[in-house]
């Protein structure tokens, strides 16, 4: 088994499989309201202005503004059976994930920004062998394909789509640790949601908050560390 001395803060771990988060902890969130905007406007084309208003609050749009944290935390399928409620079984699940699906390739791949750092530590962990997975809300074939333009190895994808279960259930991270056969006390969480920490704790695996994402210190503050970014996880060395 590859293992790392990792430094974060005062702590040192060695680490052979580290879980990330993917919006907020590697790749920034702004894109978001980009992405949510961008599946609004394709409803209202296709279906008219009543429509897009009926599920405007589906894709996080309110009253107040755009509620960025709501449109993080649900799933893809999640904000899909959301709008399939919302307008009764009008228009078909197949056809709100053609829209979603059309909106990711108008958009491209080229407006997903890395955290600064994020991709340059993902590279230093791949020399050191470390395995690294993506653990998100996202879809994993959304995943695998945004990370396809970067320069790194992800060992895996765990989308909420890919088991019968998401995160934080604690089987995600067993299910991992089975696959790679690699023991808890190696492997760690790192995220930017009060959700990723749940995972972590509720599968007895060691913590890292990130604060670049929604969270403050305070809501974060069941992690065992609390890092600016994951640019400060220090690689001291692999063997």
């Amino acid at each position: 088994m590859n293992m790392a001395l990792l430094g974060m803060g005062n702590i040192e771990r060695e680490v052979g499989l580290i879980l990330f988060d993917k919006d907020g902890t590697l790749l920034s969130l702004e894109v978001w309201q980009k992405i949510m905007h961008k599946r609004l406007s394709l409803f209202r084309e296709r279906y008219g202005n009543e429509v897009a208003n009926r599920i405007k609050t589906c894709l996080g749009f309110e009253t107040e503004g755009f509620n960025l944290k709501k449109a993080l935390y649900s799933t893809r399928m999640q904000t899909l059976s959301a709008i399939y409620n919302t307008l009764k079984g009008k228009i078909s699940r197949d056809e709100i994930n053609r829209i979603f699906t059309d909106v990711d390739r108008s958009l491209g791949q080229d407006i997903y920004t890395p955290i600064n750092g994020a991709v340059d530590k993902l590279i230093q962990l791949n020399k050191a062998h470390v395995k690294i997975y993506i653990v998100t809300n996202d879809s994993e074939q959304r995943t695998r394909h945004i990370f396809s333009k970067f320069p790194v190895v992800i060992d895996g994808v765990i989308g909420s789509d890919t088991l019968d279960f998401a995160k934080p259930d604690s089987r995600v991270v067993s299910y991992i640790i089975d696959r790679e056969k690699i023991d808890r006390e190696h492997t760690i969480v790192v995220g930017d949601s009060i959700q990723d920490m749940e995972l972590g704790k509720s599968a007895s695996v060691f913590t890292v908050g990130v604060l670049s994402g929604l969270e403050t210190k305070e809501n974060l503050k069941m992690a065992d560390i609390l890092l600016e970014s994951v640019g400060n996880i220090d690689i001291k060395g692999g063997f």
